[in-house]
Parts: C-alpha cells; structure tokens; sequence
C-alpha cells in the first residue's frame, strides 16, 4: 500500500511539474524540471519497472530537496504572470 502511495505522489507532482509553463519554470532554475517530469513518464509507462530501492530514494531524498528549491524559489512570490 505505501509502495502504490508513493508511486501516486510522485506522479502526481511530475504531472503538476509538466504544467508549468515554460517562463514560469525559467523563473525557477533551480527546480529540476526535465527530471521531474521524467520520472512521472516512467511510473507511468514503465510501473512494472520501478525499482522499490530507487522509489523510496526519490521520496526521502529527492522530494525533500525539490520542495527546498521550490521555497527558496518561491519566497518572493507571487512571481509577475507572464
């Protein structure tokens, strides 16, 4: 259950991540976009693929330190609507 719950959050935050607009990411440089994009394309297509090891990094590793980026990036917000 939590490996099905883990799998949804990260695809759900690479779905939001691939609705950004391009100068909305150009406001965020430090924010790995392709890669956050990228791997709610695998767990998507590739689900029977994902490695628990790599999952459980993702969520206790990376996602820590793109929700820093996204605060630090964040801070001055709102950001000027293009």
């Amino acid at each position: 259950m939590l490996f099905c719950a883990i799998v949804n959050a990260v695809q759900e935050i690479g779905e939001a991540a691939r609705c950004v607009s391009e100068p909305s990411r150009a406001k965020l440089p430090g924010v790995p976009w392709p890669q956050v994009v990228g791997i709610r394309h695998v767990f998507v297509h590739v689900y029977w693929g994902i490695n628990p090891g790599k999952l459980w990094d993702t969520a206790t590793l990376d996602i820590p330190l793109l929700i820093a980026k996204l605060e630090e990036g964040l801070r001055d917000w709102p950001l000027p609507i293009d």
